[in-house]
Order: structure tokens, then C-alpha cells, then sequence
């Protein structure tokens, strides 16, 4: 039975849906406190699509924002995400975020502490960590030595991760612990896995440490990176891997908000399913995004399609990224409910 400690996943995180309206220092209320530190996502999901928008309290709190699909080094603009909040988030009136018409995905994680962690090797600029979601936002400049590491603070082992240069061109670098150390995943591109001991120095995390390579992807000598890492929570967060079948079911212990997949097959890519989306609030959902770019959501009707249960989710689709022959699949998601609250005494 997936008990979890925490009662209430939007808390922590929260995955929702808006509309826009072309107002300037629009807020979008979500409930989750970010006021203190955290991490927010917004993607268009309607009309003629848009980039990702990836905001964090570690690189000026809102408007200096990075993007899933490409490699650019950031960049800071008044008219997307302009704060982060203690109600949500507030947005301009670009067109990529707050068209009047169109409508919107976003995804907001909560990180409000600001001790317990420091950087060997490397230098540790700035960091917010949440001890409870075990989710945590690290600013830090690398050295170029493999060896490196964060002393991370979450108080468990992270399974998953997302890195990237800012300032500078280089992909996004996705750790999986299911993958392992010795291969990491480009967030950006649409092909398998990458064997490439650069980039976490083949060692896999622990209960207190991140290890780096070398790479100039993940620790290039005096470069800054931004690096999400979550560790796994039982009834609220689950990254995982699975055989590639048709049809496929995946307990997570929860209900989950959105499921994030890729098979490790070059030319699939990563796929994003939402429960709430501005399409329907309901089984199946056909229509999901792509990371790697800007499009609008794609559907794949009612045949191919994901559901999302009350403790994990099903697919019956017959093409990528779950029915690939020989081959495995890694998914991240978390929970719009657990399935059972805390263990009471």
C-alpha cells in the first residue's frame, strides 16, 4: 500500500490549465506558495503553439527564463513569466503565454529553504531546497573536473534530474536512475540515451551527494547551470521504467497529474500527458506535448491514448513511445492525489 507523507500533493506541486486574456501583470492563481523559492512551467497549448517557458527563483525569481525545446542559454523578458508568487505565478502579455483566446498548461514546484546544501569542486552560487517533496533548485558554477559534487540536502537518493547551462549553448542533460550514471537522455532532442561518462562521472547519486563529470553540458569550467533534482516519494512522485508492451500499465501509487515518457529508441522523443488540460478533464486523453518543441498539443484520439487511474496509468497506444519492440521505456510523474494519505498512528 503506497502511505505517503504527504496528505495534500498541491502543497508541493501544482499542474493545472489557463486562458489567456493579452493583459499585462496578469496573475495566474494556483494556490501554490512560490514566494520563497520554487520552479514554474508554462507551455501554449492552443492556435499556433509556443515555446516552453522554464522560470526559477535561482535566476532572477521570474523573468529570466530558459526553454525545453532547444539549446539556448536563456534569456529575460518583462511580457512572459514577470514573478513568482505566494498565490501561483504572474504572466505579460506575450503571446507565447497569455494570448487572449488561447489557452495554457503550467506546472509549479515548490522549494522554500535555503540551508542544508553546498558544492565541492564546484561553487554553489545559490540553491532552494524542499525537504519534504525532496525537490531541489541548485544555481552553481562548475569547475571542469570530473568529481564534482553537490552535497544536495534533500535527505534521500534523487532519481531524477534536469541540467542546463545558462549563458551558454548546450542541451538539457536528464539524469534517470533507472538509466543510470554512465547514460543521460537530451531533454531537447528525439533520440535514445547518450553513454557518456562526462557528464555525472559514472557515479551514480547517493543519500547526500550529485556527482558531475566533466562535461561542459553538466560542469564546464567557470560556466553556470541551473539543476533540478528530485528524489523519489513515495504516493506523491514516481520516475521509472518499464518494458515496452502493448497495452501497458504502470502503478505509481497515485493518481498522477501528468506522466512524462520516452523509450530509450532513437527518433521517438518524450511525450507529456496531462490530467488537466484545456481539451477535456477526462479518460482517455489522446492529446499530449513534445519538450523537444514549440507545436501545439497533438492528438492521438481515443485509440492511442493514455489514462490516468486512480493508482498509476494505462495505455493501450500502438506506437511510441511504449510499443517499441526489445526496448524500454522511463516515465517522471506526479501525483494529483495519492492513493492512500499518511500511515496514521
Amino acid at each position: 500500500m503506497a502511505y505517503t507523507t504527504i496528505d495534500k500533493s498541491s502543497t508541493h506541486f501544482v499542474q493545472g490549465e489557463y486562458s489567456g486574456n493579452g493583459a499585462t501583470g496578469r496573475a495566474i492563481n494556483t494556490g501554490l506558495d512560490l514566494s520563497s523559492g520554487g520552479l514554474q512551467i508554462v507551455k501554449e497549448w492552443s492556435q499556433d503553439g509556443g515555446a516552453w517557458f522554464v522560470n526559477d527563483s535561482e535566476r532572477n525569481s521570474g523573468t529570466n527564463y530558459l526553454q525545453f525545446n532547444g539549446t539556448s542559454g536563456g534569456a529575460t523578458d518583462s511580457n512572459v513569466i514577470t514573478s513568482l508568487n505566494n498565490n501561483g505565478f504572474t504572466v505579460g502579455n506575450d503571446d507565447d503565454i497569455n494570448a487572449s483566446d488561447d489557452t495554457y498548461i503550467h506546472m509549479g514546484w515548490k522549494a522554500p529553504t535555503s540551508s542544508g546544501a553546498s558544492g565541492y569542486g564546484l561553487t554553489l552560487n545559490s540553491y532552494k531546497i524542499n525537504t519534504t517533496s525532496k525537490f531541489g533548485i541548485y544555481k552553481y558554477t562548475g569547475n571542469g573536473s570530473a568529481g564534482a559534487y553537490i552535497t544536495h540536502g534533500l535527505g534521500g537518493t534523487p532519481a531524477f534530474a534536469l541540467i542546463k547551462q545558462f549563458g551558454g549553448t548546450t542541451d538539457w542533460r536528464v539524469f534517470h536512475h533507472k538509466l543510470g550514471a554512465t547514460h543521460s537522455f537530451k531533454l531537447n532532442d528525439i533520440q535514445g540515451s547518450y553513454n557518456d561518462d562526462t557528464m555525472f562521472n559514472d557515479t551514480s547519486p547517493d543519500s547526500t551527494k550529485f556527482y558531475f563529470g566533466g562535461s561542459s553540458s553538466t560542469n564546464g569550467n567557470g560556466n553556470t547551470y541551473i539543476a533540478y533534482i528530485w528524489c523519489e516519494v513515495e504516493g506523491f512522485s514516481k520516475f521509472g521504467k518499464k518494458s515496452c508492451t502493448d497495452p501497458v500499465f504502470v502503478y505509481t501509487g497515485f493518481k498522477p497529474a501528468f506522466v512524462s515518457v520516452r523509450a530509450d529508441v532513437s527518433n521517438t522523443g518524450e511525450y507529456i500527458w496531462f490530467t488537466d488540460n484545456p481539451s477535456q478533464d477526462y479518460n482517455p486523453q489522446g492529446r499530449c506535448l513534445f519538450p523537444a518543441n514549440t507545436g501545439t498539443s497533438y492528438d492521438y484520439g481515443a485509440s492511442d491514448s493514455v489514462s490516468f487511474l486512480s493508482n498509476g496509468f494505462y495505455s493501450n497506444k500502438g506506437g511510441s513511445p511504449f510499443a517499441n519492440s526489445n526496448a524500454n521505456f522511463y516515465y517522471w510523474s506526479f501525483a494529483k492525489a495519492p492513493l492512500v494519505g499518511k500511515r496514521r498512528k
